[in-house]
């Protein structure tokens, strides 16, 4: 019996969330009871009749501190149709569309026909022969190879763009005529494995390789790199310098999600990718598919903005940071608004709805309270500085933030001097730390036994604040548990639903899973002052509060306690990777409608 995907075990979930955010949709666009398709700016010149299709090269303005730029969930919001498994879609009787050339060759495409397998049987045997195909465009789908590629041996043109590729079709070098392939937008690395340096420096005939877009080739030394191994190729490779990226006024705020107010509905859109947000406007707000090469990321996000507020979904402060007076309305009015810095302190004011995780243990919860205040106190006292600064991830706003990866089988039976020095210093970590690592696998089997034997990292924070971002490195879903004294009804995980709901998971005490490959971020929690001098001071050796030595004052100084809350994060990383479905996992037990 085949796996179910996320979208179809939690079908009652994504039903009950496209239902409300219907509803939210058709309040303002009466003819939006289903999702615009999503139409794309070279989509609209195809019809028109354009002989040429249009290309988005000049859209260099996305980068990848957003998020994926081709990951599922980037390119999606709650499924608005009933899910379809993979077997059935394997299934379907998909065939090209073939044009026949004057000199009598062929063209043929399958361009955005949702495809996660390519079969040669997609070719109309009025083809003839593999061999009369000179172009072959398998765009727009989720392919990750080509079977059957070696024969299209007289292939001229090979369009690969924005697809699942993390290495080019393996046997494209029998493919001996190919003089352009588009490979931008997927996942390729400089490297003789992804690229297959040999296999495409026998091409002669190959003068044009696109890689723009390809997150992992961005810099000139790749360029230079790629350009040395396939010499044929001259100055043709194109890749996007991502160095280059965001310095247009308005393209980003912030360099990470540590520096971005969570409150803010820009900084909660930001980590989606620039494609995304343009099929936002077109799919979710009725509006024209935009050029790219004329309209950039912060227009784009502008006129999305400018959506926002015209359905109430965006609110603004009296007054404005470095501004004594209110914005002015025809600031907000105008969708073709350029001054950025009024938008970017537009409020979130999306509909919120509440769900609640898997109550744990009260004994569990104080065990491993204990051992996370003595793994901050420790932190604090091996800083000269008396602080916290243990952040092995600085991208999120967090006093510590401590990695531990469970150990691998194969890396076990290793003697330590074969072991690269950064699996001794983890492996070193995980003794130290192995009784959190225990304690929290504990917790975590009483909700769900089968991920705890799956799960490979726990994240261990304190502090963590706000910090809206997509987890690009998860296979799945994962799992969140706060702890601590922080005030109860605050300090949730917050993560996009859909384009006009955001759930709010209580984690306090409990866990909860979220699809942390949607945009998510720790809601308010208590009071957001730093205060070095905060109670983990007084914490004794057993990791118990000392209340009497925390309340200590001398006569000039009171010392005010910072809300405490911790938090375990269990992922999963590698080859296991599940489609998204879902952000959330029940039906919400409240909602906070307009």
């Amino acid at each position: 019996m085949p796996t179910l995907s996320l979208s179809e075990e939690y079908s009652h979930v994504v039903k009950d969330l496209s239902e409300l955010e219907t509803k939210l949709r058709i309040k303002y666009f009466p003819s939006l009871v289903e999702r615009a398709p999503p139409l794309e700016a070279d989509d609209i010149h195809i019809q028109n009749g354009a002989t040429k299709t249009f290309t988005c090269c000049e859209e260099a303005k996305e980068k990848d501190i957003t998020g994926s730029t081709t990951s599922a969930a980037a390119a999606t919001t709650v499924p608005t149709t009933a899910p379809v498994s993979r077997e059935s879609e394997m299934n379907k009787n998909v065939l090209a569309i073939v044009s026949k050339c004057e000199d009598g060759s062929f063209k043929a495409s399958l361009r955005k026909r949702n495809l996660r397998t390519f079969r040669l049987t997609m070719i109309p045997s009025s083809l003839e022969s593999f061999s009369n195909l000179i172009s072959l465009d398998v765009s727009h789908n989720e392919l990750m190879d080509i079977p059957g590629l070696s024969s299209m041996c007289n292939l001229q043109t090979l369009n690969l763009e924005r697809g699942w590729f993390n290495t080019l079709p393996l046997e494209i070098g029998s493919c001996t005529n190919l003089i352009t392939i588009n490979a931008s937008r997927n996942f390729l690395r400089p490297n003789n494995s992804s690229l297959l340096f040999d296999k495409l420096k026998s091409l002669k005939h190959l003068r044009n390789l696109d890689l723009t877009y390809n997150q992992k080739c961005g810099t000139i030394t790749h360029c230079q790199h790629i350009q040395q191994h396939i010499p044929q190729l001259s100055n043709n490779v194109q890749v996007t310098l991502w160095e280059n990226i965001g310095k247009n006024p308005g393209s980003y705020i912030g360099s990470s999600a540590a520096e971005r107010d969570s409150t803010l509905l820009r900084s909660q859109l930001e980590p989606w990718s620039t494609v995304s947000l343009r099929k936002r406007l077109v799919q979710d707000f009725g509006q024209e598919p935009t050029d790219a090469s004329l309209v950039d990321r912060a227009q784009v996000m502008s006129m999305l903005l400018h959506c926002y507020y015209k359905e109430g979904l965006m609110s603004f402060p009296e007054t404005l940071p470095h501004s004594s007076s209110p914005p002015s309305a025809a600031a907000l009015i105008s969708p073709n608004n350029t001054n950025y810095d009024i938008l970017n302190h537009g409020k979130d004011a999306r509909p919120r709805i509440y769900v609640n995780g898997t109550s744990v243990d009260p004994t569990l919860i104080d065990k491993i309270l204990i051992e996370l205040r003595l793994w901050t106190k420790e932190t604090m006292n091996n800083n000269k500085n008396k602080c916290y600064k243990n952040r092995e991830r600085p991208s999120i706003d967090a006093r510590n933030y401590m990695i531990l990866r469970a150990p691998n089988n194969s890396e076990k039976k290793k003697d330590n001097s074969s072991s690269s020095r950064r699996a001794i210093r983890q492996a070193k970590k995980f003794q130290k730390y192995q009784k959190i690592w225990d304690l929290a696998l504990q917790a975590l089997k009483e909700t769900d036994s089968e991920f705890a034997t799956r799960c490979t990292e726990i994240a261990v924070t304190y502090g963590f604040q706000g910090s809206p971002h997509i987890d690009k490195q998860n296979c799945g879903p994962f799992y969140g548990f706060a702890l601590g004294n922080f005030r109860n009804g605050t300090g949730g995980v917050c993560v996009e639903c859909s384009t006009r709901v955001v759930a709010v998971v209580n984690t306090k005490n409990r866990i909860g899973r979220i699809d942390g490959r949607y945009p998510h971020w720790v809601d308010q929690y208590g009071n957001n002052e730093r205060d070095p001098s905060s109670q983990h001071e007084h914490i004794d050796n057993t990791g118990n509060i000392n209340d009497d030595a925390a309340e200590d004052t001398d006569d000039n100084t009171t010392t005010k306690a910072s809300p405490e809350r911790y938090s375990l994060i269990y992922y999963e990383t590698g080859r296991n990777f599940v489609m998204p479905g879902p952000a959330i996992f029940s039906i919400p037990e409240r909602k906070q409608m307009l």
